[in-house]
């Protein structure tokens, strides 16, 4: 282990004498080292197992944080030779420490190996699959080893060949190479463009490596603030009926704790106008549900309780919106909006998206004694508990929104629309670009096409940007209503996700009414018990898309959930072993790798037959890529082919198709901000 990893073997001595691993720990704002990552999360998995209950030894096999570190070890060494990226520095003095010990334990397995002894082949699986068990005797051995390199959980097979796998590694390699121009060695001009294009997460990580780099990052680490009312991670996903006495004391006391730290951070940023006139973006959260709050004796229905609490957290957010004089996005979430919220938001002329996310307007006055916000062009609405027609109304307060994001919550949690009389006097489809309806409720749908259908034959609609997603797909008759409402409109992105009705003309409406699309995403509904965007069967086959994709000339990116695991083709591989009567068994492994075609790249050449602009074709699985090609036509015609081989929603995936969890982010790809404010960012910072 290296010097880093023995610091951190002391710091956990010292706090299992303390009993703060009995805590779930925070996460660490920056991962330097190989493994880290992986082994913080077997760390918290552990203790969190441990505080609900399950029993856990020292070597149980959930204990990875010892083989993270024999990995982090021997690839950091491996990584000197090879002169690979390292953030924690590829300095001469840190090789040597790690090299030490690296010696060390090589020569320790080496003569572990000596008392290792294998058990008789053990059958794993039907197909003849057999594993061979490794053991060491005596056991003491073992013991002494682990305890040595204070291991819990060791996988022989992996680590037994460990000294084969450093030298072959290495081989052929001249010797480690060290790093001779460090990030911090760098001229001001570049660290500082390094900064202007980094994710504000980025920036704050680089400020926490040493003091330089802490002085540059100050510009940009307060780009982004997020104020949180908290609560003990192990309540959060409790309902009522878990929540005994001894909870309700507890969370009594809890309440009052986080309150005053939630109002420490407020004065803090009150206190220092140098930061807070540096926030772009803000967000303010309470993270105790309905469920904690009764059990902390803060009833919905005891007015003089909940103001008693909650009003002293008020006064702070006005004050605090008040004077972030350059609060470009805000979002509010779990807080009931008052009008003094209403009166600061709008007095910020720079603020341009905000998101609402289960935010009561019950202690609101009438809607037309509210100030307008006109400044806002990207409006996101989440009611979750709070009934949807009551906050959606809140889009009469942003009369120029272009981006409107609203969605209620899946497997029940459905958004309602507002009142008749109140969307003939309101209609926000006037203004929009981009909209993005989820989980509406059904009896709502028709009423939604409606309200786009009224603000069409008023106006021309502005849509290039549309998404809808719903539970039970759109049957025929509704997908005629929604093509009627958006006829005119200019569509470049088309996203439904959930359409349970496709037929062989489905394809030619869409090219009809839309030809000027670029990117469209079908997911299709097999039934009514399919209400979640899982791989579906289509009715046709690829080929009969294929060709129906023609129909959209300007077409570069389309996703949808074609279910592609029936269509596996079985190979004649084992013809031979077939005519001998198989004299040998089949492991699983072999078998997989033999009986099916694994290579897919026919399919996006296929579509690339029919669509010849065509960039990216997506099989989608939930809310995320199943298979992603990504084409290129080179110069003389070909086709080149890249596939994504993890299952991730990619960049294009999320531009074409922002889902709920990006919704209810400042990362929303679909946010309109003015040039002019881009420009001023990168200036101010």
């Amino acid at each position: 282990m290296d010097s880093d990893d023995e610091q951190m073997l002391k710091k956990e001595d010292e706090d299992f004498r303390r009993g703060l691993l009995k805590r779930v720990p925070p996460k660490p704002p920056l991962f330097i080292r190989y493994y880290e990552e992986e082994e913080f999360a077997a760390q918290r998995r552990r203790i969190v197992m441990r505080n609900r209950g399950f029993p856990i030894n020292e070597y149980d096999i959930d204990d990875m944080g010892g083989m993270w570190r024999i990995r982090r070890l021997w690839k950091s060494v491996v990584g000197f030779y090879k002169g690979e990226l390292d953030l924690a520095g590829r300095s001469e003095r840190r090789w040597r420490s790690l090299n030490r010990h690296l010696d060390e334990l090589l020569q320790d397995i080496r003569e572990l190996r000596e008392h290792v002894v294998e058990s008789p082949p053990v059958p794993v699986d039907d197909n003849g699959g057999f594993a061979v068990l490794l053991a060491v005797a005596p056991a003491s051995i073992f013991r002494d080893f682990k305890k040595r390199h204070r291991l819990g959980y060791v996988d022989l097979g992996e680590i037994l060949p460990l000294p084969e796998t450093v030298v072959e590694a290495i081989s052929g390699l001249t010797g480690p190479v060290f790093q001779k121009v460090f990030l911090k060695d760098l001229p001001p001009e570049l660290l500082l463009r390094v900064f202007d294009l980094a994710h504000i997460h980025d920036c704050r990580a680089l400020g926490l490596t040493c003091q330089a780099f802490h002085e540059l990052s100050l510009t940009y680490v307060y780009l982004m603030r997020r104020l949180v009312l908290r609560v003990d991670p192990n309540f959060v996903s409790k309902r009522s009926d878990e929540l005994d006495e001894i909870d309700q004391r507890y969370l009594c006391q809890l309440k009052s704790t986080m309150r005053t730290r939630l109002l420490a951070d407020f004065r803090f940023l009150l206190s220092r106008p140098d930061i807070l006139k540096r926030v772009q973006n803000m967000h303010i959260q309470n993270l105790w549900t309905e469920p904690l709050q009764v059990a902390a004796s803060i009833r919905p229905y005891d007015v003089p309780a909940v103001e008693h609490f909650y009003s002293p957290i008020y006064r702070q957010i006005v004050a605090t919106l008040s004077m972030a004089t350059h609060l470009q996005a805000f979002h509010l979430d779990n807080y009931d909006i008052t009008k003094e919220m209403l009166q600061a938001m709008a007095s910020l002329n720079a603020l341009h998206t905000v998101i609402v996310q289960a935010c009561s307007i019950e202690e609101l006055p009438d809607l037309e004694t509210l100030p307008m916000l006109p400044a806002v062009l990207n409006l996101t609405l989440v009611p979750e508990h709070i009934p949807g027609y009551e906050m959606v109304q809140l889009v009469v307060l942003f009369p120029n929104i272009r981006c409107l994001s609203v969605a209620g919550m899946p497997r029940g949690g459905f958004c309602t629309l507002p009142y008749d009389e109140f969307r003939q006097q309101c209609n926000p489809f006037r203004t929009l670009e981009r909209a993005n309806f989820a989980h509406i409720d059904d009896d709502d749908v028709p009423i939604l096409f409606e309200w786009i259908l009224a603000a069409g034959q008023a106006t021309p609609l502005r849509l290039t940007h549309f998404r809808l997603e719903l539970e039970c797909g759109l049957q025929a008759d509704e997908l005629t209503q929604l093509l009627l409402a958006l006829t005119g409109a200019p569509l470049r992105v088309l996203a439904l996700e959930g359409v349970a009705h496709v037929d062989d003309g489905l394809f030619t409406r869409l090219a009809g009414a839309f030809p000027a699309l670029t990117a469209l995403t079908l997911i299709h509904r097999q039934n009514l018990m399919q209400t979640t965007s899982r791989p579906s069967q289509w009715p046709g086959t690829t080929g009969e898309y294929a060709r129906a994709l023609a129909a959209f000339p300007a077409l570069r990116h389309f996703m949808w959930n074609f279910y592609i695991w029936p269509l596996r083709c079985g190979t004649t591989f084992d013809l031979a072993l077939a005519e001998a009567g198989y004299p040998t068994a089949l492991g699983l492994e072999e078998c997989e790798e033999n009986c099916h075609e694994a290579d897919w790249d026919i399919l996006p050449r296929l579509f690339c037959a029919y669509c010849p602009r065509l960039e990216t074709l997506v099989f989608s699985l939930l809310h995320i890529a199943l298979m992603e090609f990504t084409i290129v036509r080179s110069a003389d015609g070909g086709v080149l082919l890249r596939r994504y081989r993890e299952m991730a929603s990619s960049e294009q995936f999320e531009k074409n198709n922002p889902m709920l969890s990006l919704l209810m982010t400042f990362e929303n790809p679909w946010h309109i901000v003015p040039s002019a404010r881009k420009s001023e960012t990168r200036t101010s910072a």
